[in-house]
């Protein structure tokens, strides 16, 4: 609906509020403890990966899934777009 204009409006907006938060320690502390939970958790999985039981490549998580799952999307939208063209949420 806005288009490039408001993505830059957005991205300009952001910017200036962590600008402004990052002033504060107790923000800057919160990222910080958030950055290192995220590095432990990720050494942490490496080292004690999950095992997974039932037959294996069945998921829908790689990459063939999610092209799946796009296509999947696209033709459901498509199909929307054609019957109800009204109702479609892309076409507004």
């Amino acid at each position: 609906m806005y288009g490039m204009g408001g993505a830059y409006i957005f991205r300009f907006i952001a910017i200036g509020l962590g600008t402004y938060l990052l002033q504060f320690w107790p923000i800057k502390a919160i990222g910080a403890a958030y950055l290192v939970w995220m590095s432990a958790s990720y050494f942490y999985e490496v080292r004690h990966p999950k095992i997974r039981e039932g037959r294996m490549g069945n998921d829908l998580t790689g990459f063939g899934g999610q092209s799946f799952k796009l296509r999947v999307s696209i033709s459901y939208f498509r199909l929307i777009q054609f019957w109800r063209p009204w109702q479609c949420p892309a076409i507004r």
